[in-house]
């Protein structure tokens, strides 16, 4: 069983010899790792290296088999405490910004009996302004941008006096903007002698904003030591998989979608064409609605004016299949397995007067299982038990199953690792090369350029320039679309 203890030792946080195991599975295999005060520590490693092991088991989800970890006092002398902000940032939309940061806190008295909301507000002004945030405590959370959203979550764990904060993939729905205005308010709480530990896979950002790297791969330490260079981080990353390059040209046929003043609730107009065989890549900030304008080409928001019509390979009506942005709670079905999560939405061409043919439907999911080669290679696995990268391939393999003749992919790498990226780039190009015409919308600079023949700018609901992936640079993208 593991051990907490703490220590006047000088590290933050030091880890030794964790170990975990699920059934015959290691999930951790000697961990040992030291979080220094004063330093932003990055926890790297392909999906299920075991990063989420440990950070369940550091924040009392799950207890380990062995090792101890012990906490170092704070910067004032006080006991260590752990603070934990997740991807999901564990906020409610429908409470204010103070009812959000006095989640799980005691409630501020009058007399022993009444809550002080004068007290409340004041608190919750200086928290905020810890992170530099301006704003009435009394707006509602969900009027707010997902970057201050992630600042909140951030102060409300500094509120409960955390010295070692982890940010397990906070970054990840961020624009490079948003990831930078948050991880420069780290470094001030770094800067007052606490201690940072985030989980990313934007390997950018932990050469700009990181001191330390700790790489886990099969559950055991592969790396740990000062920040190296991003090309050296990528090698360590990947091992021997090869990075995508797009090499061949690709033949692109006729139109297979065509949109044509095209108007819903806060998007549009919006014309465009997308030829059978061609990637477009549509970037733009979580303020343009660039999600909203997936879900109309999609079809799941209804045409307020404007045409748009989807041509099939045999020039009839054509199919569109839809990868929604967040996959834990629009694409994952839980409770139930691989197979399951991969062939719903498709049983109709598995069936037979009604009737699913089950040795047709487990040969069509193993395949698949295999070709995009998830981990484990069972379509009888739970699909809460995959990582998430493992999670976001079967989603993918739902859309193939259906074999449309349009692709719409909202952040088709969100919260995935470098090799599970590259999978994904792989993906788009072969099925590209099959004959689809495929639409990426991202907030992603990075991934809207390495798939994109042509890449679009949205703003406000609206694409405001198209040009070809050879005619527009990152720094360009950026420029135009923040």
């Amino acid at each position: 069983m593991s051990q907490l203890s703490v220590s006047g030792s000088g590290a933050a946080l030091e880890i030794k010899g964790l170990r975990k195991g699920f059934g015959s599975n290691v999930a951790l295999d000697g961990v040992s790792i030291c979080i220094r005060p004063g330093r932003i520590h990055a926890l790297l490693g392909a999906n299920g290296a075991g990063k989420s092991t440990l950070i369940k088991i550091l924040s009392g989800v799950h207890s380990a088999d062995a090792g101890e970890f012990t906490l170092g006092v704070g910067p004032q002398g006080q006991p260590g405490k752990l603070g934990f902000v997740h991807q999901e940032l564990g906020l409610v939309d429908a409470l204010t910004i103070r009812e959000n940061l006095m989640l799980g806190r005691p409630a501020h008295r009058r007399l022993g009996v009444l809550v002080d909301r004068r007290a409340e507000r004041a608190s919750a002004i200086e928290e905020l302004a810890r992170m530099d945030l301006s704003l009435d405590p009394e707006t509602p959370l969900a009027a707010c941008s997902l970057g201050v959203k992630s600042l909140v979550a951030v102060a409300r764990m500094l509120g409960e006096q955390a010295t070692v904060l982890f940010l397990d993939e906070v970054t990840a729905a961020l624009t490079r903007a948003e990831s930078d205005w948050l991880l420069t308010k780290v470094r001030a709480f770094v800067a007052e002698g606490g201690a940072a530990v985030v989980v990313s896979h934007r390997l950018h950002e932990v050469v700009e904003h990181c001191d330390d790297v700790t790489l886990l791969r099969d559950g055991r330490v592969v790396f740990d030591g000062p920040t190296p260079s991003v090309s050296e981080l990528h090698a360590l990353f990947i091992s021997d998989e090869a990075a995508f390059i797009r090499s061949r040209p690709k033949e692109l046929g006729e139109p297979a979608i065509r949109m044509h003043g095209v108007v819903c609730q806060g998007v549009g107009p919006i014309d465009l064409e997308v030829r059978a065989g061609e990637v477009v890549s549509l970037v733009g900030p979580l303020s343009s609605n660039i999600y909203g304008v997936g879900h109309v080409i999609a079809g799941l928001q209804k045409v307020a004016a404007g045409s748009l019509e989807v041509v099939g390979r045999d020039g009839k009506k054509g199919t569109v299949a839809f990868v929604p942005e967040d996959r834990r709670r629009q694409a994952v079905l839980p409770g139930l397995e691989v197979r399951s999560n991969l062939t719903a939405g498709g049983l109709a061409a598995l069936s037979s007067m009604g009737i699913v043919r089950g040795g047709q439907e487990k040969a069509s999911s193993q395949d698949l299982v295999t070709s995009l080669n998830v981990q484990p290679p069972n379509d009888n696995y739970q699909i809460l038990g995959l990582s998430g990268g493992n999670q976001q391939k079967v989603i993918f393999g739902r859309a193939k199953l259906r074999d449309p003749d349009v692709y719409v992919l909202c952040e088709p790498t969100r919260g995935v690792d470098v090799a599970t990226r590259t999978a994904m780039y792989e993906f788009i190009d072969v099925v590209s090369r099959d004959g689809a015409a495929v639409i990426v919308l991202t907030i992603d600079v990075d991934d809207a350029l390495a798939v994109g023949d042509r890449i679009g700018i949205v703003n406000a609901g609206r694409i405001e320039s198209m040009r070809a992936r050879a005619d527009v640079t990152a720094e360009e993208i950026l420029e135009e679309a923040l």
